[in-house]
């Protein structure tokens, strides 16, 4: 029983680590795309200073945020890769 209670207690905890990290995987998602948006808005718009800024917002978001979207090709499943 004692297992039982254990392997519960370690599936919990995977499953709270993977919903913690999906969370911040879409917060970090949404707002880089909402940035993006505004930067498509301040080109229609041809607003160069709001979009220096806006560019140079973008860059510190993605570099913040580089660890979560930085996949190798290799980490990529594939025929190639897992045979």
């Amino acid at each position: 029983m004692k297992r039982l209670w254990i392997a519960l207690s370690v599936l919990v905890m995977v499953w709270g680590f993977s919903g913690v990290s999906l969370w911040h995987l879409t917060r970090a998602a949404n707002q880089m795309e909402a940035t993006l948006e505004q930067i498509s808005e301040a080109i229609d718009k041809q607003d160069a200073a709001k979009l220096k800024e806006l560019t140079a917002q973008f860059q510190l978001e993605w570099h913040h945020h580089e660890l979560i979207y930085h996949i190798w090709e290799s980490e990529i499943p594939s025929l190639k890769n897992i045979f």
